[in-house]
């Protein structure tokens, strides 16, 4: 992508001056450049594996919904592209996605395919940006092999195909290695400012690579000094990159400065990613949400602003909230100190194992609707392990792979206070894949030398590797929750009996996300008017679930379908001592108060008004079909 004329006098300097950078990689540029053929292979390849993932995607139910993240960027650039966006507060999420899918609304209006088709490109650009990362670490063939090994990667075709930012952020991330690995071999202030551009764009995407920029300068300052020998053309390389990553992150500062009046490079939403990683309730290292706060992202972060404000007896911003719920995990941490460390170490052991954890997508699951993800593709039960091998046998001094190894273990280290989820490990799978590409070709040499015992170290380490990606977790291949989703596309098209029985299924399984199964169980046997058969699913929901308060809100329907009025106040208030936040159970406390106790329903009222202002800047779109895209599944179909 961004390869400039290789210099007689730089390979000279590197060569004398840096033997940190492998002969490899020194003569990498002298290498010949005319064959295009193996790469136009890899892009087609990668275009019509993408190409086919997404017309069989679009043929399910999949493709006439969007939820959670989907739905807010969705709404949120729509709103951009029309001009209508009013918000007094920070960003609630990563703003470079929102902007690059307005400018494609913009253009071609507000269809979320648009943002698959951005995303098959996306993936497509990824592996020919693996490819050349590959090349600059190793020759033509390690970047071939890495590129194709990113081709037929799993998750990353899943993301490449769905409406989420994933594919964007692997991408930047892709890009952002790149620009260092070239950065690292000219030292050149035009590399630096293009590498801190993509870095500034990947922050802007992934708020927790923000952590990444302190490396890239130390990493900046020490290839410049060894080429220089004095420090002003470090300096100087330095200052281009931070130009560079200030420049993207600017206007997103300035506007939540305007806006908000609170100083942020772009989100407030680490304190409370941060208490949903270390909460106490919750035995696995994956998400779930708290018994305070709503599961949908449109609506969490207002809920933990809500509890926040409730725990200190006063109204608190964003910010302040943020910080009440990191000082909260800290306490914690200090009070519990083994308690906290055995969830870093579990989250460790799920960052690297087979799992992939999916808010709502998942491949298995996919499966089952669509030939097309029956097909058996390279996951990271496979990848991690060949990249963990090449990474602990890598000897030689060679500053490209180490400063992938330190990048990669720095991304790694900032996805161990948080919840695990798979799409938020992806980018390390660039780097896994990488240096798997080196353990492939070691093996394919010793294959034709006949030079067995050189790999028999990598091949015991990458043996236990495998191990270690297949240890047992508690809530890994818990599917619950894509199973719900399942079900509510199949309830969004009328196929009610359907939808009921993959929730029964749910249920059944006893994972995490039965809970919301049951919930849907309960609510659609009130529809039916059978109040027997609610209250059964109801009392599968313990008191202390997440999903407690959800289950008294719909208790208190139930007590209101039977004409029992005090008693589905009494439900209503219990849900609102777990969730004060939740509007909805407060707006049906307040109609029965209306009828029986108007004193009280003045004062809940005003309880209401107070709650309502906390939403008052902030959009909350809540799951939805999407008429366009349905029509489109049909078609297909």
């Amino acid at each position: 992508m961004f390869v400039p004329a290789a210099r007689t006098m730089d390979t000279m300097v590197i060569k004398k001056d840096l033997p940190l950078l492998s002969a490899a990689e020194a003569n990498a540029s002298a290498q010949d450049h005319s064959s295009t053929l193996p790469i136009v292979a890899l892009l087609l390849t990668a275009l019509v594996v993408r190409l086919l993932a997404l017309v069989s995607l679009l043929g399910t139910g999949y493709a006439g919904v969007l939820v959670t993240d989907e739905l807010v960027y969705h709404q949120w650039a729509s709103d951009l592209a029309a001009g209508t966006v009013q918000s007094t507060s920070v960003y609630g999420f990563s703003p470079l996605p929102a902007y690059v899918i307005a400018i494609l609304y913009k253009l071609f209006g507000p269809d979320p395919v648009y943002i698959r088709l951005l995303n098959v490109l996306l993936g497509v650009a990824t592996c020919f940006v693996i490819y050349r990362v590959g090349f600059h670490l190793g020759d033509r063939r390690i970047g071939l092999i890495a590129g194709f090994l990113a081709a037929f990667c799993e998750p990353f075709i899943l993301y490449s195909v769905v409406p989420l930012k994933s594919a964007l952020a692997v991408f930047l991330f892709s890009l952002t290695l790149l620009c260092v690995v070239r950065l690292l071999k000219t030292s050149s202030g035009r590399s630096a400012l293009l590498t801190g551009l993509a870095a500034g764009l990947l922050a802007a995407t992934r708020e927790n690579t923000l952590a990444l920029l302190p490396l890239m300068l130390g990493l900046t300052l020490y290839a410049s000094w060894r080429v220089g020998g004095s420090m002003r053309q470090p300096v100087r390389i330095a200052a281009s990159l931070l130009a560079g990553y200030l420049l993207v992150l600017a206007p997103f500062a300035l506007r939540n400065y305007l806006v908000a009046g609170e100083l942020a490079l772009t989100t407030h939403q680490a304190g409370f990613n941060l208490y949903i990683g270390n909460n106490p309730a919750n035995p696995t290292p994956y998400f779930q949400p708290a018994p305070f706060a709503s599961a949908l992202p449109s609506e969490a972060e207002t809920h933990y602003r809500i509890e926040a404000s409730r725990r200190t007896g006063r109204m608190l911003s964003y910010q302040e909230a943020e910080r009440f719920w990191i000082g909260t995990v800290v306490a914690y941490a200090r009070e519990h100190p083994s308690d906290f460390l055995a969830k870093i170490g579990q989250r460790a052991l799920a960052l690297f194992n087979r799992f992939e954890a999916g808010d709502h997508y998942d491949w298995t699951v996919l499966g089952e609707s669509a030939l097309f993800f029956q097909i058996p593709f390279l996951g990271f039960f496979l990848l991690a392990p060949l990249g963990l091998a090449e990474m602990v046998w890598h000897a030689d001094r060679d500053m490209g792979r180490w400063s992938l190894m330190l990048l990669g273990g720095l991304y790694a280290s900032t996805l161990l206070w948080f919840p695990m989820i798979g799409r938020y490990r992806l980018p390390l799978l660039v780097i896994l894949i990488i240096f798997a590409s080196f353990t492939l070709a070691k093996l394919y040499d010793a294959w034709q030398d006949w030079s067995w015992p050189s790999v028999v170290g990598p091949g015991v380490t990458t043996l236990l590797c495998l191990g270690l990606v297949s240890i047992p977790i508690e809530g890994s291949q818990d599917r619950s929750g894509h199973y719900n989703i399942q079900a509510w596309m199949l309830m969004q098209q009328g196929k009610l009996e359907d939808a009921a029985a993959i929730w029964r299924f749910s249920s059944g399984l006893n994972g995490a996300y039965s809970v919301y199964a049951n919930l849907s169980l309960a609510r659609m046997a009130l529809q039916q008017q059978d109040a027997d058969s609610a209250r059964l699913y109801l009392d599968k929901i313990p008191d202390s679930s997440f999903g407690a308060a959800a289950k008294y809100e719909v208790l208190g329907d139930l007590f209101a379908l039977t004409q029992q009025p005090q008693e589905a106040m009494a439900a209503y208030r219990r849900s609102l001592e777990i969730n004060a936040g939740n509007l909805s159970p407060r707006k049906k406390l307040l109609a029965l108060l209306s009828q029986f106790d108007p004193e009280q329903a003045r004062e809940e009222g005003r309880r209401l008004d107070e709650m309502a202002s906390f939403y008052a800047d902030l959009h909350h779109p809540r799951p939805g079909p999407s008429p366009s895209l349905q029509k489109r599944s049909a078609l297909v179909r």
